[in-house]
């Protein structure tokens, strides 16, 4: 995604736009892919003129709740066993009834947001209940077996680093025995930095590392009580971060 996916959108965007520069808004792993691609492809930094990061991401490896519990009891040679190879299909009928059904009863709206909490982290004041069900129907699509074994690496190397093949297939895919770090240090791009306190995914202490490794660091802002989805769903979140990344993107022209 970093490699192929992120390149192949701003450059098409650039295209059609006749544009020189764009602002990126990443979001989550949105914003792990820019600090991947970014610190290596520095023809591509060149075209972002501000990188606006929402719970940014570099290393995962104090990751909470409910991942951070079960991350050091996957074994990750046995990986594709649990994930698969290609596909990680959320899309099933049960996911479907558990949003389309389940969770648009009130009382079970509580265990749905509760469920969701235990991954992203807790926040239910700035949480609109009677919307649960349409998040989560939005929210089950699934992902590539490739990108979760990614996520587990990376907790459990307490690194951020390319997927790992082992030590062949990292002699085929890099030339070396080692998947290779990235350095965030080298992405020289503009970067404004929005992080909650209460993020199960974007833990503190992993922000912190890339706040202390970005060069290049224009503003940053804590939320206290967010969590890794307020950015999207809260209920201020138009008051509080859009009017901000707005005012902000007026000064970086």
């Amino acid at each position: 995604m970093a490699q192929y996916d992120l390149p192949a959108v701003l450059n098409h965007v650039l295209n059609v736009t006749k544009a020189d520069t764009i602002y990126y808004i990443g979001h989550s792993q949105g914003t792990l892919m820019a600090n991947a691609q970014f610190s290596e492809d520095t023809e591509l930094a060149a075209k972002i003129k501000l990188f606006i990061s929402l719970a940014p991401i570099g290393k995962v490896t104090h990751v909470g709740g409910f991942l951070g519990f079960i991350s050091p009891l996957v074994n990750l040679k046995d990986a594709e066993l649990l994930f698969g190879k290609k596909s990680f299909d959320q899309n099933s009928t049960l996911t479907k009834w558990y949003a389309d059904i389940f969770c648009t009863v009130l009382p079970a709206q509580y265990i749905c947001n509760g469920l969701s909490s235990i991954i992203m982290g807790w926040d239910r004041r700035n949480l609109n209940m009677t919307r649960i069900p349409v998040f989560l129907s939005h929210s089950n699509e699934g992902s590539s077996a490739k990108d979760i074994i990614h996520y587990f690496q990376e907790i459990q190397a307490d690194k951020f680093q390319k997927y790992d093949y082992g030590p062949e297939g990292n002699l085929k895919h890099y030339n070396q025995t080692t998947p290779p770090e990235y350095n965030p240090q080298n992405m020289h791009v503009p970067a404004a930095m929005y992080y909650g306190d209460k993020d199960f995914l974007a833990d503190r202490t992993d922000v912190q590392y890339l706040l202390d490794n970005l060069p290049n660091i224009v503003h940053q802002k804590e939320f206290p009580n967010w969590n890794h989805v307020d950015f999207v769903t809260g209920l201020n979140v138009h008051q509080l971060l859009y009017k901000d990344i707005l005012n902000l993107m007026s000064k970086f022209k």
